[in-house]
Order: C-alpha cells, then structure tokens, then sequence
C-alpha cells in the first residue's frame, strides 16, 4: 500500500468553483481514507470524476509493468472541458506524508451534511458514529479522515441534491440512508440538508 498524494498540477483555465482549485491545492489518500489539510475544500465534481482510480493507485503491484497499465497513470482531470483543471497522483511510502490537522468546521445553513449515523458490522476504515463530510456550493468538506468506499457511493446523490428542483419523493428507489459497499462494514449514511 502507497500513501497517494493527489494534488492540481494545473488548470488549463481558471476554475470557476466558489473556492478555485489552485496549483497546489491537494489531499491524502492512506489506507482507503481521504485527509484534507485543514479540512478541505476539493471539489466534489472533479473528485467524482477521477475517484476509481485512486482506490487502484494506493495499491502496490507485484506485476511487471508491462502487464498492468496503471502505474503510467500519473494525472487525472477535472470533467470541465472548457476549464480541465489537471491532477497529480503521486505515489509515496506508506506514512512518509504529514498533513495539517483539520480545522473545526461547521456546517451552515443549505449545506449538505452526510453523517456516520450507525455501524452494523466492523468498519476496517476507521470510521465512528458522528463522522461527517460537507457539500457547500459544489465543494466538500471533511473536518476527519473519511472513507472512500461509503463517500464514492453517495457523491451522485450529493451533486445531484445540490441542484435546485431536486426531490427524493421522484426517485422511488432514493433513501434518505446509504449503506457502504463493504458488506463487513455495514456502515449507515445519512445525508440531509442543514
């Protein structure tokens, strides 16, 4: 296992999030767990566009490189066309990277807040009760380390909560709880608006 660094090389144009992505501005990934600096933010519609391959970066291949392709993969990008804010992974040993303690970070009123609200089974992540991330304006927010196996599976759902018009009573099959993908964990989300 690596400790993934992934950080924006460059932004082609400027990014029009509320906070810009800047050159820089960056996140850790150690053992499945993303760790903002300060808490963040990153940008919630970059993120979901490059997050499968992170999980497959930290790992360390026992291939030879001629049979695996991922370990040219070296940038990711933004989804904008027009903007294509460029991403860096960088592999490094395991527990080499220090990064700042988050800052308290409340959430304000229209934020989207997705919640740790149980634990059925035996998270591996590290994850507890009361564990949260915060979507404002079209970035997140994680005031601790968070998992990336529950978070990926709820993104769509924030991104498309953010959008003004957006009911849960139109989507039949929507809860207002997820559960993980990892069948051991078992872990319960709850995402509601503050």
């Amino acid at each position: 296992m690596y400790d993934l660094w992934v950080s924006v090389d460059r932004c082609v144009e400027a990014c029009p999030a509320k906070v810009p992505m800047t050159s820089g501005v960056g996140f850790l990934i150690r053992q499945g767990r993303m760790i903002f600096p300060n808490g963040g933010p990153i940008c919630l519609h970059a993120l979901q566009n490059y997050m499968p391959i992170l999980t497959a970066k930290q790992r360390q291949l026992n291939e030879e490189k001629r049979d695996d392709w991922m370990w040219r993969v070296h940038h990711v990008q933004c989804p904008n066309p027009e903007r294509r804010v460029i991403w860096h992974l960088e592999q490094r040993s395991l527990g080499s990277t220090t990064v700042e303690p988050s800052q308290p970070i409340a959430p304000l009123p229209g934020d989207l807040q997705l919640s740790v609200c149980e634990i059925l089974g035996k998270c591996t992540s590290g994850m507890k009760k009361g564990h949260l991330a915060i979507v404002r304006d079209g970035l997140l927010y994680l005031p601790q380390p968070f998992c990336l196996w529950p978070l990926q599976s709820a993104i769509p759902r924030l991104i498309a909560m953010q959008h003004p018009g957006y009911s849960v009573e139109a989507e039949p099959c929507v809860h207002e709880k997820l559960i993980c993908p990892d069948p051991t964990g078992n872990v319960v989300l709850q995402i509601a608006r503050v």
